[in-house]
């Protein structure tokens, strides 16, 4: 199954009336005044020919400097001086109501730089003066030509990517001159990794009159595996007579040396439709096309069946979204792989080094086979589903209850389940035909027997019309094109089951996971595959097994029987609502763009189906089943998301939902007494780590694609991370069945300072400044008591450095202690903001005497790659809990620009019970000048013993198994 997010990142918005990723609706929908300027796919030698718009003359401001690279125009920085290229097109000027759309890909052939506006693309007015102002022997005419330019940083001081429009206002070349020549319209956009080399970018810029004479500009850079779109958008005077006639790239040597520019669009548009309105004609009727559900009235607009109250502390712009950490989450990572040059595009022989090598790993499941857990992926060198895409698996053993798993060693452990059908190659590029076959399957217990089955697909070609996506037969000739051309709408990539499916069993042979039968095949493998009734593709043979295994048709009834029996799973019936036909991806509110799905039962038996909408990011949308046992098109809830969640019950019926943040960076798991108010929430873990660049795998991400199954007395949530590693974590029971009293919040303490001038509060928030010496804050508690097993207490809080740390000076301290006979014991964390070797350190410390003094060392981390930075916001929360008959405590720092918490945890025996009524802060002078502490929380909890938790048998496991089957069921077609 392919990764629907990944499928939507390969490209921008709408271009014309087409959508240039079929998982992204369009914004908005064209219906008459379009005019196409430019469609340049630089064929053979016409960037040298005037014939537009299939053609532009382009001339570059150096010898050699340009030059025809397949269906793209290659531009060469020689040397560290900039160089341009330039072409003129029939002049488009605007009025109120248009927009001029210049849109291109790109390609870079080299790593990026550190050099700022490395890249630069733009349109321009020549004034209406007559030849190339830009002319094949390199003279640059000092023209005005006013107009607006994108300055692009690849790679900056940071290792981020920045951007910034600019306004041109002066004499001299295009865009080679940006001090002097370009004023600029806004502060810095940026994204936090840099542009890889050898992926597709697509970019999209906008000029469109406003009222007042004003002009907006935007541009979005979109597709490479992006883990999201980088925007900015400006507004400047002359909308009333905003014109344009010249488009201009440039390159800087040390910033970018060789850029491939693909597909150049620049079309005047006008008459546009807000989202979710349909495109017809005047006085027509709105009618369905063909695969969709015809338009909802217009007064259709369902209340959503759930409500988010999140916590004070959630900041969904902040790592770990200032949630709260659950605790008793245990994770591991079961495959980390190596990076492969099997693809013979890296100069590698089409086989795979071993089952550790291919860094794309993603679409993770597992089934529970007897005392065994079977976790099994999608693995790739490189791409998602590229060429030569296998199946691989590893296996671990349970414990006597299921709370813990030994999975052995990636040598002992791990197996090849599916080997790739053909060599293995990149998917890219994309435009490239050639033999693409993959493999997908999947695992199942069929009459106490492993039944491994897949098929073979591939992905090739084109299409303009969503309905000849996944083809079954040959499509019609006006419909297909062998390459991409996103100017007249084929921007579809098609996937085609040319098969064939293949059976095999699979059990365990002393210890270890093998196949006890042939692999099966339901036909013979495809010479071709038809395209259309006149273009056939022909396919290479497949590798062994699959070209030459048995088929189904060779056994006896009995035996074929077992392969193609359809698995019913207890508790499986509550499953079964689905959609009404082609009403799949549609919202109510008409921002159709509904995606990966999970869903739970209430207790009164109504089912919801949680949804992400490509059209509409950062929330989730959801329906309860109605009359029929159909979902209706979701309503957009209040429930923070991206991408796809995960969700259930729990043995006594509370619901819960497991849910992935923007980006892909976290998951956070809520929960609701009644299906209908979710009102506890935690963080369950983060990852923002870089990652080996691939097809549809975005340089950076974290947690994604849970797959959840009720094991034991926990969820067990099998996934992704970065679509690079496999991962496996398990949220106890009793860790969600928690019991919370908040003890105070910072609104509700009444500080105490060693030098109050030295403080100011704020209504939210409180300013420390230790630049004339130490500080110490505290403030009084209720008393809060740890004397039973999973007696615990949490203090958080967020902080942000507002001056930089100073090298050498003392770190800053918290704590919860008790005041007794004017001594104060407990436990505090210190944070050394700037340690000599040029990173943060937290050290976690009995406190046995006044804070000043007496602290016994518990355990350091100095797992931070930098020091803590200026003005960014961190999350700091401190634990102690009465666990094992021991004393366990932790501090976790999180946030800034920290790919993952930094914690440091001990445990002590303490037999008496641990009381603390204060809490503390200490600036031990320089070290942090001056700092400001918000969401001030404590809380007291107990968590019950696990097995406490009634209702984890058989029958609980098998009907959440079943639950999460069938949504994968609903999502594969």
């Amino acid at each position: 199954m392919r990764s629907v997010y990944s499928m939507g990142k390969k490209a921008g918005r709408l271009v014309l009336v087409w959508i240039c990723a079929w998982c992204a609706p369009a914004a908005f929908h064209v219906r008459a005044g379009t005019e196409v300027i430019v469609n340049e796919r630089f064929a053979g030698g016409m960037h040298e020919t005037q014939n537009p718009p299939g053609s532009l003359a382009w001339f570059g401001s150096a010898q050699g400097v340009v030059k025809n690279w397949g269906k793209s125009l290659r531009l060469l920085a020689r040397g560290e001086q900039p160089r341009q290229v330039a072409a003129h097109f029939p002049r488009a000027t605007l009025a109120g109501g248009e927009l001029l759309l210049f849109a291109f890909d790109f390609e870079l052939r080299m790593p990026p730089g550190d050099h700022d506006g490395g890249f630069r693309f733009g349109l321009f007015d020549s004034g209406g003066l007559s030849g190339n102002r830009i002319d094949r022997e390199g003279k640059d005419a000092a023209v005005a030509s006013p107009g607006c330019a994108v300055f692009v940083n690849l790679r900056d001081s940071k290792n981020r990517t920045t951007m910034a429009l600019y306004q041109r206002d002066g004499r001299g070349s295009l865009l080679n001159d940006p001090g002097k020549f370009h004023r600029r319209l806004a502060s810095r956009g940026m994204l936090p990794a840099p542009l890889s080399v050898n992926r597709r970018y697509h970019v999209e810029m906008t000029f469109r009159p406003l009222a007042g004479g004003l002009l907006e500009i935007a541009v979005e850079f979109s597709g490479g595996g992006l883990p999201q779109a980088l925007t900015q958008t400006a507004r400047i005077a002359g909308g009333a007579a905003a014109s344009y006639d010249t488009v201009g790239f440039s390159i800087v040597k040390s910033g970018v040396g060789v850029v491939n520019l693909y597909d150049i669009s620049i079309i005047k548009e006008s008459d546009r439709l807000p989202a979710g309105q349909m495109n017809v004609a005047p006085g027509e009727p709105a009618t369905a096309r063909d695969g969709e559900m015809p338009p909802m009235p217009a007064a259709y607009s369902p209340e959503p069946p759930l409500r988010w109250a999140p916590p004070p502390s959630f900041d969904p712009d902040m790592p770990g979204l200032g949630l709260p950490q659950l605790p008793g989450v245990h994770t591991e990572i079961i495959y980390a792989p190596t990076l492969s040059t099997a693809a013979r595009e890296d100069g590698g022989d089409g086989r795979y080094e071993s089952l550790a090598h291919g860094t794309y790993n993603h679409h993770t499941r597992a089934i529970i086979y007897k005392d065994k857990v079977i976790v099994y992926w999608t693995n790739h060198a490189r791409d998602e589903n590229g060429p030569g895409q296998r199946i691989l698996a590893r296996w671990g053993t349970f414990n006597h209850d299921r709370s813990r798993v030994d999975w052995g060693t990636p040598e002992t452990n791990l197996v090849e389940i599916a080997p790739p059908p053909v060599d293995v190659r990149r998917r890219e590029p994309l435009d490239q035909p050639k033999d693409r076959r993959y493999v997908g399957g999947r695992l199942l217990v069929v009459d106490g027997k492993i039944r491994l089955a897949g098929a073979v697909a591939m992905y090739h070609g084109w299409t303009d019309d969503l309905k000849y996506r996944t083809p079954s037969t040959p499509l019609p000739e006006e419909r297909f094109r062998e390459v991409r051309d996103r100017t007249t709408g084929y921007n579809y990539d098609m996937r085609w089951a040319t098969g064939p499916a293949f059976y095999q069993t699979w059990d365990f042979v002393a210890g270890k996971l093998a196949p006890v039968s042939p692999m099966f095949l339901d036909r013979r493998p495809e010479c071709y595959i038809q395209l259309t009734p006149k273009k056939r593709f022909m396919l290479e043979e497949l590798n062994e097994p699959y070209q030459s295994a048995p088929l189904l048709d060779s056994l006896s009834a009995g035996r074929r029987k077992f392969f193609v029996k359809q698995v019913e799973l207890p508790g499986s019936t509550k499953s079964r609502v689905d959609y009404a036909p082609h009403t799949r991806h549609l919202a109510a509110n008409g921002k159709n763009g509904l995606a990966h799905m999970a869903q739970y039962q209430r207790r009164d038996g109504t089912c919801v189906i949680i949804r992400d909408n490509l059209n509409d990011r950062g929330t989730y949308y959801a329906a309860e089943s109605v009359a029929g046992g159909v979902y209706p098109p979701a309503a957009k809830t209040n429930l923070y998301g991206d991408a796809m969640p995960a969700a259930g019950e729990l043995p006594d019926g509370t619901n819960w939902i497991l849910g992935n943040s923007r980006g892909r960076y976290d998951f956070f798991v809520t929960l609701s007494r009644d299906g209908r108010v979710f009102d506890r929430t935690w963080a369950i873990c983060h990852e923002s780590s870089y990652w080996e660049s691939g097809l549809y795998k975005p340089a950076t991400s974290g947690p994604q694609y849970p797959y959840a199954l009720p094991i034991g007395g926990a969820i067990w949530v099998f996934y992704s991370i970065g679509k690079e590693q496999i991962a496996v974590l398990r949220i106890p029971h009793s860790s969600l069945h928690m019991k919370e009293r908040r003890v105070a919040v910072g609104s509700d303490l009444s500080w105490r300072a060693t030098r109050p001038e030295a403080v100011m509060h704020k209504a939210s928030s409180m300013t420390l400044a230790a630049a004339a010496g130490p500080l110490a804050v505290w403030a009084p508690l209720p008393d809060v008591m740890l004397e039973n097993e999973g007696d615990g207490v949490r203090f958080r809080f967020q902080f942000i450095c507002l001056r930089s740390p100073v090298a050498g000076g003392a770190p800053f301290i918290s704590g919860l202690l008790r005041e007794a006979d004017g001594g104060g014991t407990g436990l505090t964390a210190s944070l050394d903001p700037l340690s000599p070797s040029g990173r943060a350190s937290v050290t976690l410390s009995r406190q046995d005497a006044r804070l000043s003094g007496g602290m016994r060392e518990l355990a350091r981390n100095e797992g931070f790659h930098r020091k803590i930075a200026r003005g960014k916001k961190y999350d700091a929360e401190m634990i102690l809990m009465r666990q094992g008959g021991l004393l366990s405590s932790s501090v976790r720092i999180f946030g800034g620009d920290l790919p993952s918490p930094v914690v440091a945890s001990a445990k002590e025996s303490q037999m008496e019970a641990f009381v603390c009524n204060q809490i503390a802060f200490v600036l031990g002078g320089g070290g942090i000048p001056e700092i400001e502490i918000s969401q001030i929380e404590i809380t007291a909890f107990h968590i019950p013993r696990e097995g406490a938790i009634s209702g984890t048998d058989g029958a609980y496991e098998a009907a959440g198994t079943a639950q999460t089957s069938n949504v994968y069921d609903m999502m594969d077609d």
